[in-house]
């Protein structure tokens, strides 16, 4: 895709976030992606998706990605926010997942 990867947090707590990428490899450009993995049989709940989504910044791009799922709530929270909803279980969660393209203003 393009993506140049300027960082991936180490093992533990990441303060929310686990990948962050940009379209050029110096990172000047716009948009800046954010990318939060989970690896868990739970659902995301609408809190934890907010956590999320309030570390973007305006030109940030967000994808969450779990290989359980998004309650219903967090379905719905996305929607409401401008994001495209797509809910993988773990034997479809590369390329899929919950993908928020979120403007903050």
């Amino acid at each position: 895709m393009g993506y140049h990867v300027s960082w991936i947090a180490p093992p533990g707590k990441d303060g929310g976030m686990d990948v962050l990428a940009w379209t050029d490899p110096l990172g000047t450009k716009p948009p800046r992606i954010k990318i939060q993995v989970k690896r868990r049989k739970d659902n995301i709940a609408v809190d934890e998706l907010r956590s999320f989504m309030a570390i973007l910044g305006d030109d940030d791009v967000g994808l969450f990605v779990t290989t359980g799922g998004f309650t219903k709530d967090a379905q719905d929270e996305a929607r409401t926010q401008g994001c495209g909803v797509k809910v993988a279980g773990s034997r479809k969660v590369a390329g899929s997942g919950l993908t928020c393209n979120i403007t903050r203003g």
